[in-house]
Formats: C-alpha cells, sequence, structure tokens
C-alpha cells in the first residue's frame, strides 16, 4: 500500500512538470510626477520638477540594501534611463508653460526599465 501511494505522488508529480508553464510578463511599473502647483517659469520651479523626477526615477529603480553589483548596475542604469525619459517630458511641459499654452496633463508619468 505504501510503494502504491508513493508510485502515485511520483506520478502525479511528473504528469504536472510536463505541463507547459506560462509566464507572464509584468507590465513596466511607472511613476506619476505631478506639477501642476509648479510655477515651471520660475528657475526655482523647474528645479523642484526636476528633484521630484528624480526622487520618482529613484524609487522605480533603486533598491536599497546590499545586492550583487549586477543588481545595483541595472538599477542605476534604470535610473538614468528613467530621469533621462523623465527631464524630456518635463521640458516640453516647461515649454509649453513658457509659451503659455494650455496642457492637456498636470503630470508626467515615467517607467522604469
Amino acid at each position: 500500500m505504501k510503494s502504491l501511494l508513493i508510485l502515485s505522488a511520483l506520478i502525479a508529480s511528473t504528469s504536472a512538470a510536463a505541463q507547459p508553464v506560462e509566464v507572464i510578463a509584468d507590465a513596466p511599473r511607472t511613476e506619476r510626477v505631478a506639477f501642476a502647483d509648479l510655477d515651471l517659469t520660475s528657475d526655482a520651479g523647474v528645479r523642484r520638477l526636476e528633484a521630484r523626477i528624480s526622487s520618482a526615477a529613484n524609487r522605480l529603480c533603486i533598491e536599497d540594501g546590499v545586492q550583487p553589483l549586477s543588481v545595483k548596475l541595472d538599477g542605476k542604469a534604470c535610473f538614468n534611463a528613467a530621469y533621462a525619459d523623465g527631464l524630456t517630458q518635463a521640458e516640453k511641459v516647461i515649454q509649453a508653460r513658457r509659451s503659455s499654452l494650455a496642457l492637456a496633463s498636470t503630470a508626467i508619468s515615467i517607467q522604469a526599465r
């Protein structure tokens, strides 16, 4: 009886292992950076937006604690890409504000890569 239970368990585990595994890719994490409260016609307002973008990129990409160098380097590359993307979006917003153009949004969205 005991060997029959072991054999049944072995067959069940073998057939389960033969089933294809479905892998679902995670959507990239995003961070919303609001700017409605900032005066983007001033240098101080622009610096505050840049600081918010930096903080958002940091939250998205940099993990606290001790990690292998490869993880740290990946985090830094992610930060650099997210920060650059945020600055590109911010430049468009700043130019629109300084040209007195109406904006459809009051936030930009950056992604971890």
